[in-house]
């Protein structure tokens, strides 16, 4: 090759060389550039999403996003009973919702609002259901709208619905609505465990022997805890009573029956007038039911008994104790410790101690749920 020819070779090389990497470095530049614009659209829009800022965001705002569909899909799925919102305009808000289903009350959140802009006006209900008459009475009698103030620009907007029953909930949108549907939460829920509080209000069940504590305390302190334990991925959790008032046996039966709960665990605290009465104990149903209730009370005490030391009793039938039998799902009422028993009391007047066995509850009804069949 001649000297004329391999300069120019050599010329044209390296001006693909240079091409090449000016090519590549506005690839990276593009690149980057659209990153950033789909991360502020992100931010700007409320888009639920991955990205820090918006998990930050929702954080903050104690909401979440929904995700924006069709309205003749939405309509395929909410059901005969629902509550429709006429979103308001040019504001970047989250939704939560609160199931208050001991008030049979339902409120949604809405976080991030400019101005107080929601009236009575953009609030609708249908229902197609046999209860439509009370459904609609309920509607106009007891919602309410009320505003929180979050910053000197932005509020808090709090819907609050009455509702004649306990429904479980979903939350939908489109261009124009927000869709808050109410139906059976079995429909909603893959699984529902009611949880009970013995005793209550003037019926104090059995008084520790040491201190002046009662039973109702003990039980309602245990359920509160395992609530705080559980999560929503879980399944529904209910409890028959929230705070220390009388709740008679057939509204604690009732409720469970009423939503179709696939487990009614029951806590308790024991006596006895012999004097080695100490320890765990659980009582199951012996009809239809048996095998599962009396898994879910043997995996408990298992449970409780590893994480306590406490000495395990056993599960036997409790077919004649009202609740167990006349709840329509497996049941189990749980005796955690003798309040006749001073060793016992000693062990669940710690507060960390009960925060224990509450969380060995909780663990052990999700375990029960997930291997028995």
């Amino acid at each position: 090759m001649k000297e004329e020819e391999r300069s120019v070779w050599k010329q044209l090389l390296f001006h693909s060389i240079t091409f090449l990497v000016l090519g590549c470095c506005l690839m990276f530049v593009v690149s980057t550039f659209h990153l950033d614009i789909t991360g502020n659209r992100l931010e700007e829009t409320g888009a639920y999403d991955n990205t820090v800022s918006a998990k930050e965001k929702w954080k903050q705002e104690e909401g979440s996003y929904l995700q924006c569909e069709k309205r003749v899909d939405i309509l395929k799925k909410v059901g005969k009973y629902y509550i429709q919102i006429r979103k308001p305009q040019n504001t970047n808000y989250s939704v939560r919702l609160e199931d208050c289903y001991q008030e049979k009350r339902v409120r949604l959140y809405l976080y991030g609002m400019q101005k107080e802009s929601l009236s009575f006006d953009d609030l609708e209900v249908v229902c197609q259901g046999k209860n439509k008459k009370k459904v609609y009475e309920c509607f106009q009698t007891g919602t309410s709208i009320s505003y929180e103030e979050q910053s000197e620009k932005k509020s808090t907007a709090i819907l609050s619905f009455q509702v004649d029953k306990i429904y479980g909930y979903c939350l939908y949108e489109d261009s124009k609505y927000i869709y808050l549907a109410c139906k059976n939460p079995k429909e909603v829920y893959n699984k529902i465990i009611v949880l009970d509080a013995g005793h209550g209000g003037k019926d104090t069940g059995t008084d520790a022997v040491t201190g002046n504590w009662s039973e109702s305390y003990y039980n309602l302190d245990f359920v509160k805890k395992i609530e705080e334990q559980w999560s929503e991925k879980d399944g529904k959790l209910y409890i028959t009573r929230w705070n220390d008032k009388r709740c008679s046996l057939q509204s604690r039966v009732r409720f469970a029956n009423s939503v179709s709960a696939d487990y009614f665990i029951s806590i308790h605290c024991n006596s006895s007038d012999e004097a080695g009465g100490s320890g765990l104990e659980a009582l199951y149903k012996s009809n239809q039911y048996k095998e599962e209730s009396k898994q879910m009370a043997q995996i408990c005490l298992e449970e409780l008994t590893k994480a306590t030391g406490m000495t395990n009793r056993g599960a036997l039938n409790g077919q004649e104790i009202f609740i167990i039998r006349k709840a329509k799902m497996p049941t189990v009422l749980l005796e955690m410790g003798f309040l006749t028993s001073r060793e016992d009391v000693i062990y669940l007047q710690s507060e960390d101690n009960r925060v224990k066995m509450a969380k060995t509850v909780c663990n052990a009804i999700k375990k029960g749920m997930s291997i028995i069949k």
